[in-house]
């Protein structure tokens, strides 16, 4: 049996995304976690595009954010509720795009590039295991 989990929006770069994965994602989304680590990147007009759709989890130390740094520690996810839109795609890619051009965090390695966006769709499987009868 699989159960639907939620989607999660991967975002390659090729650098170390733990440096900058929260002020990216409020770049992006508008969204930031409960840490506001990344508010001065929040654009109001693209938070509301994303309102209700993007969810937190905790991180280790218990505090909730939209973000993480992925498998390969050059990406990072983005929580979301249900399937962005194409919409919403296309504006997080837009973003991630400019934040590259446009370098707003300061700390950004020299070399940093976006290089795309995948939507995963998380699901959890449930096996029942069968007994032959007696």
């Amino acid at each position: 049996m699989e159960k639907l989990e939620g989607y999660r929006v991967l975002v390659k770069t090729n650098c170390y995304a733990g440096n900058f994965e929260r002020e990216m994602c409020a770049f992006m989304t508008g969204c930031i976690g409960e840490c506001e680590v990344g508010e001065e990147f929040v654009d109001e007009g693209v938070r509301e595009k994303f309102k209700g759709f993007i969810e937190r989890k905790a991180d280790d130390n218990g505090c909730f954010r939209p973000v993480e740094v992925g498998e390969d520690s050059n990406d990072f996810v983005i929580f979301f509720r249900e399937e962005p839109s194409s919409e919403q795609i296309e504006l997080m890619a837009e973003r991630a795009k400019l934040f590259e051009k446009t370098r707003p965090y300061k700390y950004l390695d020299e070399d940093f590039k976006f290089l795309g966006i995948e939507v995963l769709q998380i699901t959890t499987v449930t096996k029942r295991k069968g007994y032959d009868k007696y």
